[in-house]
């Protein structure tokens, strides 16, 4: 049954967090021409805001949001070629408030000093990546789906090094999932083809 709690939609977490997310699905449906791909991201994301009311599911929108806005950054950049600068700081705000947002929401309790040394960390990463993937030859969708699945990654990583859960096994599943995601993608992309 879903558990429906106003006061969750009310805090400005949820409503910026929100916000972030109606840009980013507005971008998709400006970028994305495939009709069919468009319905589905719009029924995935209504499905994703549904579960996400209460704060233990925010995992799936979190992790949408994500790839939604790297989708129209990359498109921003390629299509109507905005300055690399500004779409890093793009991406630079945007990782910054999704880690915000992921570590809030999962209440993780970190001390101030090692948060931001996650926070560094983590951004640094997304942006090396993906200034790698701008050069790749194969679709946006594509390389958001990778920076997606690297961000679920690290986000699994920094949930269980916060929790003092981090272990082989644990660590094992993310990487397998986020691995074969990854796998998927290259072997399945059309190179040079989009």
């Amino acid at each position: 049954m879903l558990n429906f709690n106003i006061k969750n939609l009310l805090d400005w977490q949820t409503s910026v967090l929100l916000i972030i997310f109606a840009f980013s699905i507005f971008g998709f449906l400006n970028f994305e021409t495939d009709l069919i791909i468009k319905v589905l991201m719009v029924f995935l994301s209504f499905f994703a805001v549904l579960i996400s009311v209460g704060r233990e599911k925010i995992n799936l929108l979190l992790i949408i949001t994500y790839y939604l806005m790297i989708f129209n950054f990359y498109n921003l950049y390629l299509l109507y070629l905005w300055p690399l600068g500004v779409v890093m700081l793009g991406m630079i705000a945007l990782s910054a408030i999704i880690f915000y947002f992921s570590t809030h929401f999962q209440m993780i309790a970190t001390e101030k000093n090692q948060w931001l040394v996650y926070l560094v960390v983590f951004i640094l990463v997304m942006l090396e990546i993906f200034l790698s993937l701008i050069t790749w030859p194969i679709d946006p969708k594509g390389k958001a789906m990778i920076l997606a699945s690297i961000f679920y990654l690290i986000w699994g990583f920094i949930c269980l090094e916060a929790n003092g859960q981090f272990n082989f096994k644990k660590c094992l599943i993310y990487l397998l999932i986020s691995g074969s995601i990854v796998t998927a993608i290259i072997l399945t992309s059309n190179w040079y083809g989009y």
